[in-house]
């Protein structure tokens, strides 16, 4: 899948078959109206920053904090094994295990987006 970035934001696109259009949402947030769509990429873009914008002059208006599609911070549950097993591997690699994840998730990702092209 495809995405655009703005201001921190990540927008989805799609096609949309039935309505013969591009559409996308703002990833990472479950508010309403953070959908958009556009007959051309360049009118889907220019819905997508209008979408944050209003989301984000909405928040500042009800005096609460934007939120952002995806901040990094991510908690993950691994079991102890798994854990320890990664653990072990970064320290005789003389990594963190944050990168050993980080490169795992990425790897995941690239094979995945491999597949699907």
């Amino acid at each position: 899948m495809d995405y655009l970035e703005y201001d921190n934001y990540l927008g989805s696109v799609e096609f949309d078959k039935k309505e013969h259009c591009l559409k996308g949402r703002v990833q990472g947030l479950r508010e309403e109206s953070l959908n958009y769509k556009g007959q051309t990429l360049e009118e889907l873009e220019k819905n997508f920053k209008e979408a944050v914008n209003r989301y984000v002059t909405k928040c500042l208006n009800d005096d609460q904090k934007p939120k952002k599609s995806y901040g990094g911070p991510l908690n993950v549950r691994l079991g102890p094994d798994l854990h320890g097993r990664a653990a072990a591997i970064a320290e005789r690699m003389d990594r963190t295990l944050n990168s050993i994840i980080k490169e795992a998730v990425e790897m995941f990702l690239y094979e995945y987006e491999r597949r699907q092209r």
